[in-house]
């Protein structure tokens, strides 16, 4: 008992022991917190944060993909051993221990930065390994990666791997279809019993890499080979080779296969050391050959009628052949020195990249389905496009056009086009209504027509959405439309955004006028934004600084004492103006577009120009004028003024030399020198003394006062000499008079300019006057009514004989002047008020109005004249008629002159909304922000017009059996009459047959094949049909069908005693291009020909004797392109019996 006892304890300790090994065993250790977050998170780990996953818990997940990026331990990996498909994600994790995932089969390493080990050998199942490091940043550190287990790999990618130099490949890769390594640090690769690759991208690697290509050479499908220096690349072997990419290797030779599997070849930087074949592989349908590093490329594609797109650019070719390549759809041959190009044969070339070449002349007629065009950069004086009518995109830019460029009228869905850098002068854009995209610049245009086309085209198809117009550098002159009011900011709708416009119109011979109304709006555009999904800024470009100079060069010469005023006239509601001498402000000119200079002296002789600024239009910033293409400085061109003078001395005119009994107080009064600048005055009281004044230069003047009474009894000694612009200075003859004791009041003075009673004088002109006799200055008034001082009040000018008002003085208005001389004494008595009147200024007109038809008037006669009330400031009118808002396509903002009616040249459109504009204008610009009126005329119907096929174009060929008919569009047309037939004239098919108002007709039956089809299409109306329409036609394709059974005609089906050295001759099929022949001895049998394609003949002699006394069987299928003729009969005849 006590034994048994005892036996008892020992198993209750060990049930204890293995229940407690079966506790530990249930869980493992989840040391990365990150980790086991995340487990939880995806309900993966159900015990909690605590450290360990249950063993259950993890082997119950055969998928894992770890999407956080905080998780640095995979401690605890192994014990999801069911695991068949891991994705580590972009975790920096340095070493991963898979080692107990003996289940896996896809492992996803992407970008890891912190790996230097891994171990795979135990993953035997693995068929899938992705292995990257991050996009930006250092490669991972890994060294070492060891394959040689993973013989079940499929699929093996490597990405940004740069420290990786020791890749061991799977031993045994016989599973493994594609292998890719991108930037690495291996010197050999060898694939030499990769059996089953097709795929192989290789892209970086020590230098030197040698890279051993799989024994087995029918696998192999892509290679693609990058930055790795090989200078001959031999794959010849390889026949079901598809692709080859070879990018920054300097390839100098290259053999292909001989293959009809090969489509695409690739090559980047290159240098061929001899011309290039590629006749080898004849199914070549995409072919990209750039950048060759020395000898210009020489490359034959004859041998490759499939090619469909070829880039062959920046190669320095000098020639090529491209006739034999009819089915190629997008050629890029630019940047070469090609200066012929034929592409006559490439009827279905859709894109055409040949800029940066030297081709003087292209023929495009052929190329009826192109879409894009570039062939900027070439000597091209000329271009015909008219057959070109689906082209969306060109640029002629950089080219030698002038004139009016190229006949643009048959491209209406044209949306972008570059013809920059050019000299043309003028370009017809109205028929391409899908334009949203038009470059111009740097060329000749002079006239703002082609400004107005492009907004009467965005105004009639949905605004400006997106877009550019750039005619910068150019000299374009006159308004610019309203493009601000084309452009969409949400009106509509959060989607109703104008997504981009860019709007140039820098170096041109526009003012502020021309556009500063919408100004301020264009500013806002350029940072606002429209909302998500577009996130774009509105209006991506402004450029409209700077401009030329504005008015003539000039260069006066007037007679010294001429007064001359000079102007600077440019349009604009708020300028200023800053007028310059000899490149240095005039201090004290006015702000005003006129500067008169009085009594013109040697000295004011020199180069004037005026500065022109605008509120409406001002600076944005502290930066230069046009920094950035902003802020508009107009300058005026240069004025220069020459002043013809005579340099002489003058003479005193009060008192005069020898006087006597001369009062003591007072002035002296000179003979003034119109040529002299200036005087140099001298005064004593001895000959040659300058006690009173010693060589004083007292100006331009010809009086001025003394400083103190002079001394009584006494001579006085006077020199004056004058100083001129040459700097010559005269001896001048010194004069005297002799004072008495007297003090007098000075005499009065009279206006000298503008003189009393003047008319039409200038607003900014100066007051002049005549020195008064004894005044040492002056007591100004100025006023608009008799004894007025509403301008200035009794103001002492001191000693002058000018003055300029501060600002302008009021137009159209009598100027009252009064000028009282003082010296000591005291001041001029009884001294009579002159008067002067201004000019009219002339405003800005303000707008008119129709006055017949009247605004919204409807059933208005189409032989109507257009009648406005007059506005009293106009000399003139602008008048612009169209049939959409905004539209000129009537009348394009002609000047009729200052009238109030015009009548149209033609009747106008019947049934249609015209639309007009009346701009007044006169000398000080045009009338602003004007609305737009319309008026709808009657319904005239009148017989239709003829149209025209737009679709088969008339004369096509190899046009569809299957083709609708489509024509154009006549806009009076109620309907069409269709007739079509096989002979001119003809009604076989259709007669006469009334389609409706519809542009296509599709025939019930296909049309025949290989037939010209003749058409005749009426438009008719109420008032009738259109009447000698020509009749069209085209030509229907050759339709291959799969061609009839033959039957045998020697000998004959079921002969019998037939020679066994018989021919075997049967009946031509028309349709074959050849036969197929078996013969046997037993039904169906082909014991002696075996379905031998005996080409296009009808008659086979057997090589050898029939057999003797035996039936024939005989099968003869006739083929073609269309394929071969189906169920037909076998004969059968019978031999001779030899004996």
């Amino acid at each position: 008992m006590k034994e048994l006892s005892h036996i008892s304890s020992k198993i209750t300790l060990l049930l204890l022991f293995w229940g407690s090994l079966i506790l530990h065993a249930q869980t493992v250790a989840i040391p990365d917190v990150n980790f086991e977050q995340f487990l939880i998170a995806q309900g993966i780990d159900t015990n909690g944060q605590n450290g360990n996953i249950l063993t259950s818990d993890a082997q119950a997940i055969t998928t894992l993909d770890i999407t956080v990026s905080t998780v640095t331990d995979l401690t605890g990996i192994n014990a999801f051993s069911n695991l068949t498909q891991l994705d580590v994600g972009d975790n920096a994790i340095s070493n991963i221990n898979l080692t107990a995932l003996m289940q896996l089969e896809q492992l996803t390493i992407d970008g890891n930065s912190a790996l230097t080990s891994i171990d795979l050998s135990q993953n035997t199942l693995l068929e899938s390994l992705v292995l990257k490091s991050p996009n930006f940043g250092s490669a991972m550190p890994l060294t070492a990666l060891d394959l040689s287990s993973n013989n079940n790999l499929l699929d093996v990618e490597m990405y940004r791997v740069g420290n990786l130099s020791n890749l061991v490949l799977p031993s045994n890769p016989i599973l493994l279809t594609n292998f890719k390594i991108i930037n690495h640090d291996n010197t050999a690769l060898n694939f030499a019993n990769f059996d089953s690759l097709e795929n192989l991208h290789i892209q970086g690697g020590a230098n030197g890499l040698n890279i051993t290509l799989p024994n087995i050479q029918t696998n192999l499908k892509e290679i693609y080979i990058s930055s790795i220096g090989i200078n001959n690349v031999d794959v010849s072997a390889y026949s079901n080779l598809e692709k080859l990419s070879l990018f920054n290797v300097y390839l100098q030779t290259l053999s292909l296969p001989s293959t009809n599997t090969f489509t695409q070849l690739t090559i980047w930087h290159h240098n061929f050391i001899a011309p290039l074949d590629l006749s080898s592989v004849p199914n070549l349908i995409d072919l990209d050959i750039r950048f060759n590093q020395s000898a210009p490329l020489i490359i034959n594609l004859v041998g490759n009628p499939n090619l469909e797109n070829v880039w062959l650019t920046h190669n320095d070719l000098n020639a090529i052949d491209f006739t034999h390549n009819t089915l190629l759809k997008n050629l890029r041959i630019y940047d070469n020195n090609l200066s012929v190009l034929d592409v006559t044969q490439n009827n279905l070339l859709e894109r055409l990249d040949a800029n940066n070449n030297q081709i003087p002349a292209i023929d495009l007629s052929q190329n009826q389905v192109l879409h894009y065009l570039n062939l900027s950069n070439n000597l091209l004086p000329t271009i015909d496009l008219t057959s070109n009518i689906e082209l969306t995109s060109i640029n002629l830019s950089h080219n030698l056009f002038t004139t009016t460029g190229t006949d643009l009228t048959q491209n209406i869905d044209l949306s972008s086009l570059n013809f920059s850098h050019n000299q043309i002068s003028s370009l017809d854009i109205t028929q391409n209504s899908e334009l949203r995209y038009l470059v111009l610049s740097h060329n000749l245009f002079t006239s703002n027509s082609i400004l107005y086309d492009f907004e009467n085209i965005r105004a009639s198809n949905g605004d400006i959405l997106g877009g550019k117009l750039d005619v910068s550098f150019n000299q374009i002159s006159g308004s610019i439309p309203d493009f601000a009011s084309l452009i969409h900011t949400g009106a509509g709708g959060q989607n109703d955004y104008t997504r981009y416009f860019e709007l140039n119109f820098n170096n041109n011979n526009f003012e502020f006028g021309d556009f500063e109304n919408q100004h301020a709006a264009y500013l806002n555009f350029t940072t606002l934004t429209s909302p998500p999904p577009f996130n774009t800024v509105v209006m991506r470009e402004y450029h409209y600084a700077p401009q030329a100079k504005v008015n003539t060069i000039l260069n006066p010469n007037i007679n010294a004492g001429d007064d001359i005023t000079l102007s600077t006239i440019v349009s604009g509601a708020q300028n200023h103006y800053q007028w310059f001498k000899d490149g240095n402000p005039i201090l004290g000119a006015p702000d005003s577009p006129y500067y008169t200079i009085y009594d013109a002296t040697g000295c004011d002789a020199g180069v004037y120009h005026c500065e022109v600024t605008s509120d409406l239009v001002p600076f944005e910033n502290a930066n230069p004028p046009g920094t950035n293409n902003r802020n508009l400085l107009l300058i005026r061109n240069d004025i220069t003024l020459s002043v013809n003078t005579s340099e002489s001395c003058v003479s005193l005119s009060y008192p005069l030399d020898g006087a006597i009994n001369v009062p003591v107080n007072g002035n002296i009064i000179w003979n003034d020198n119109p040529s002299a600048c200036g005087y140099f005055l001298t005064a004593g009281t001895t000959s040659g003394g300058s006690n009173i004044y010693n060589n004083i230069d007292v100006g331009d003047v010809n009086s001025y006062p003394w400083p103190t009474n002079l001394p009584a009894n006494t001579t006085i000694y006077i020199t004056l000499t004058p100083y001129f612009e040459s700097g010559n200075i005269l001896n001048c003859t010194e004069e005297s008079f002799t004072t008495n004791t007297d003090i007098v009041l000075p005499n009065c003075t009279n206006l000298k300019q503008p003189l009393n009673a003047a008319t039409n004088v200038s607003i900014n002109s100066s007051i002049i006057w005549d020195p008064a006799l004894n005044a040492s200055g002056y007591l100004l008034s100025l006023g608009t009514n008799p004894g007025g001082t509403s301008i200035l009040n009794n103001q002492d000018v001191g000693n002058v004989t000018s003055f300029t008002p501060t600002n302008p003085l009021p137009s159209n208005t009598t100027i009252y002047v009064s000028i009282t001389p003082y010296n000591s004494a005291g001041n001029a008595s009884a001294c009579t008020e002159e008067s002067f009147t201004t000019e009219t200024i002339v405003v800005v007109p303000s707008c008119t109005s129709l006055s017949n038809p009247l605004n919204a008037a409807t059933n208005v006669s189409v032989n109507t004249a257009i009648d406005w009330n007059a506005i009293t400031e106009a000399d003139g009118y602008l008048l612009s008629l169209g049939t959409n808002p905004g539209g000129t396509s009537i009348l394009n903002n002609q000047d009729v002159g200052n009238v109030t009616s015009f009548s149209p040249a033609n009747p106008l459109p019947s049934n249609t909304t015209i639309y007009v504009s009346i701009t007044p204008y006169n000398s000080a610009g045009n009338a602003s922000a004007c609305a737009e009126e319309s008026f709808t005329t009657e319904t005239i119907v009148v017989v239709p017009n003829c149209t025209s096929l737009s679709n088969p174009l008339n004369t096509a060929t190899n046009v569809s059996v299957n083709t609708a008919i489509d024509w154009n569009a006549i806009t009076e047309a109620d309907g069409y009459l269709l007739s079509l037939g096989t002979n001119p004239g003809g009604t076989s098919i259709l007669n006469n047959q009334d389609v409706g108002n519809v542009t296509s007709f599709t025939p019930t039956n296909p049309l025949p094949s290989n037939t010209t089809i003749y058409v005749s299409i009426t438009p008719y109306n109420s008032a009738g049909n259109a009447s000698a329409c020509t009749e069209e036609s085209f030509t229907t394709e050759t339709i291959v069908v799969v061609p009839n059974c033959t039957s045998l005609s020697n000998p004959l089906n079921a002969a019998t005693n037939v020679s066994v050295n018989t021919a075997i001759d049967w009946n031509a099929i028309t349709e074959a291009d050849g036969y197929l022949l078996s013969l046997g001895t037993n039904p169906g049998g082909t014991s002696i020909l075996n379905n031998q394609d005996v080409g296009n003949v009808t008659s086979f002699t057997p090589a050898n004797p029939l057999p003797s006394n035996t039936t024939i069987y005989v099968s003869i299928t006739p083929y073609n392109s269309a394929g071969n003729a189906s169920a037909c009969a076998e004969e059968s005849f019978t031999t001779e019996t030899i004996v």
